[in-house]
């Protein structure tokens, strides 16, 4: 009986050993690296399965050489692979805002997301312009500063990406073993985006509207002027005169004065203008508005010169003029 159970516990080592020995007679090797596994631990392309053979140990040299390439490799990798994933997450028109800047950033003359060539953009498409070119931009001082960063950013792959999962055994791909950020800080970065987001967008439609105001006021025929310009040609001006000026604003009763300081002053007959702004304006001094305006009230009522610059106010807005 000894030496019955003496054989069953031989057969049973060989069988450990042969299927160790079966277990170890592939090795794992990276080709952008052009290394074996372990001597790096991840690859950014399908490791390669060959037949074992004896590597040598790397000397503590060759080691932090072959690391220092490959972070900087990975981190572009990763770096890229991260904005591909945001970019294809994206629709419409913030699709395209993120692809314009994505694709005309390395060109001499870019442009900006604000005024883009030949584009007339939407909020959305400013907003997906403006998230691409600040999350391309520190990638880009990355980019042309550390060639390995920059190999690992071109080696992207997309149908390396969305291969299935490696055969059992073998390492572990760099872009599925990347580990994600926990559920707070995914919640602080979604947030962080969403105000980034609205600013843009806020920033979108204050641009568009203003643009559109400047366009509106010129088929109405107004023209920018400053109260110096008004004081050297009130003498040719004529009712149908329309202008557009700006400068701190003064109710002194039955007239007002608009002032950019000194003598630059012209009166304003503010009686044509909606009860609410009038009501508004009522005890303002010094207030800094922008108004539409043009000629044609008397001085003499108010025991004013009669030759004094008088506008009477189409409308009236507090702030300067272009600000949305």
């Amino acid at each position: 009986m000894q030496r019955y159970l003496v054989g069953l516990g031989l057969v049973f080592i060989c069988l450990l050993s042969a299927r160790a020995s079966a277990q170890n007679q592939f090795s794992y090797y990276c080709d952008p690296l052009h290394a074996y596994y372990p001597t790096v631990q991840t690859c950014p392309t399908q490791w390669r399965e060959v037949a074992a053979v004896a590597q040598p140990q790397p000397s503590q040299t060759q080691a932090s050489g072959v690391s220092a390439i490959e972070a900087a490799f990975h981190k572009g990798l990763v770096e890229r692979s991260a904005w591909e994933a945001w970019d294809a997450s994206l629709t419409g028109d913030t699709r395209a805002g993120a692809d314009y800047w994505a694709s005309h950033r390395s060109i001499a003359n870019p442009g900006t997301c604000a005024a883009p060539t030949g584009i007339s953009p939407t909020p959305a498409w400013t907003a997906g312009c403006l998230e691409s070119k600040a999350r391309l931009d520190p990638n880009d001082i990355q980019r042309k500063s550390d060639p390995n960063y920059r190999r690992g950013w071109n080696s992207y792959n997309p149908a390396a990406v969305s291969a299935s999962a490696q055969q059992s055994g073998a390492p572990v791909n760099i872009l599925a073993a990347r580990p994600g950020p926990d559920q707070a800080e995914t919640e602080r970065l979604a947030e962080e985006k969403r105000r980034r987001d609205a600013a843009a967008a806020q920033a979108a439609e204050k641009l568009a509207a203003a643009e559109a105001e400047k366009r509106a006021d010129a088929e109405q025929g107004y023209k920018v002027v400053t109260i110096p310009d008004i004081r050297l040609d009130y003498d040719e001006m004529n009712e149908s005169s329309r202008v557009i000026v700006t400068g701190y604003y003064s109710n002194l009763g039955q007239v007002a004065v608009l002032t950019q300081g000194g003598e630059n002053r012209v009166y304003i007959d503010a009686s044509l203008l909606p009860r609410d702004v009038r009501r508004e304006i009522l005890d303002c001094t010094g207030c800094y508005v922008t108004l539409w305006a043009h000629p044609g009230c008397t001085l003499t009522l108010y025991n004013q010169p009669s030759h004094a610059p008088c506008l009477i106010a189409d409308k009236l807005k507090r702030g300067p003029y272009g600000s949305g």
